[in-house]
């Protein structure tokens, strides 16, 4: 992450570079980081801020599901049908899916939307 370091005015020495740690540019993990940044004069006086970064993960997962399928059902009582449905994330690698109704399940003979969320 990026960010401006802050700025620092000393009464006699004027302008003042400061330094933080983590430093800018330093990929930061998801939670919370405390960053904390000091500032020195040329009489080694010292002041110190910090600041908090929160990174977040805001991408959600990607379900792969099968495409429509067509099913044979022996009776009128449907059919037990069986898929499989996975999820990929970038932050977590491999999420579980639930999906509705759920792989195994016997289907009615007729149209049924399954639902699957990760």
């Amino acid at each position: 992450m990026s960010y401006t370091v802050p700025t620092a005015s000393d009464a006699v020495d004027g302008a003042v570079s400061g330094t933080c740690a983590p430093a800018s540019g330093t990929a930061f993990a998801l939670g919370h980081t405390t960053v904390t940044c000091t500032a020195q004069d040329a009489r080694s006086n010292i002041a110190h801020t910090t600041f908090d970064v929160l990174v977040r993960d805001t991408t959600a997962p990607v379900i792969q599901v099968p495409s429509g399928m067509t099913v044979q059902a022996p009776s009128l009582a449907g059919v037990q049908v069986s898929f499989a449905a996975t999820a990929t994330d970038a932050v977590d690698g491999t999420d579980t899916v639930t999906c509705s109704p759920a792989s195994g399940t016997t289907f009615p003979v007729g149209h049924t939307i399954v639902t699957c969320s990760a």
